[in-house]
């Protein structure tokens, strides 16, 4: 099994700028989730291509349908052997059943994916619902994160009004 830096290396070569935006959302994602992570239990998968391998008992069956679904709608050919794709996990213990912050009106399953061939990031909103999708290029990374945050933190700043909808 070869590290992240290598399988990296091996796919752009020399193309460093491909490498840096790769670990520029890998950094973004690791400072937008930071403040939610003691209370709300945020966390971001990896998986690289071509294959995005699904792990038993990591994996909801949501998520594996979404990496076989990715590449059938983003990434074929090389697009699917460079690229990059985050799931973002988020604790969902304490959402109310009714409500703006219930599972049917506030979505918290989002992905990142990341295309190097054509320089692109890819968000999208939910997993369980994958299109539509939003594009940027590399250049427009925190606005790319910061979307896919966004609902996390529309439920962090909001959660306590939960019961209220019970």
């Amino acid at each position: 099994m070869i590290s992240f830096k290598e399988y990296l290396l091996e796919a752009f070569g020399d193309s460093a700028k491909h490498y840096k935006a790769i670990q520029t959302v890998e950094r973004a994602l690791d400072q937008a989730t930071r403040p939610y992570q003691r209370q709300h239990d945020a966390t971001w998968e990896r998986y690289m291509g071509p294959k995005f391998r699904i792990r038993p008992g990591y994996n909801t069956r949501a998520e594996g349908r979404f990496l076989k679904k990715a590449k059938e709608l983003w990434l074929q050919g090389d697009l699917a052997t460079y690229a990059v794709i985050w799931l973002l996990n988020f604790d969902q213990s304490t959402r109310p059943i009714t409500g703006p912050l219930s599972d049917k009106q506030l979505k918290m399953d989002q992905a990142i994916i990341a295309e190097p061939v054509n320089g692109e990031i890819i968000v999208v909103p939910s997993i369980r619902t994958p299109q539509p999708a939003f594009r940027y290029k590399f250049s427009g990374i925190p606005t790319a994160v910061r979307q896919a945050i966004e609902p996390l933190k529309f439920f962090a700043d909001n959660h306590h009004k939960a019961h209220y909808h019970d």
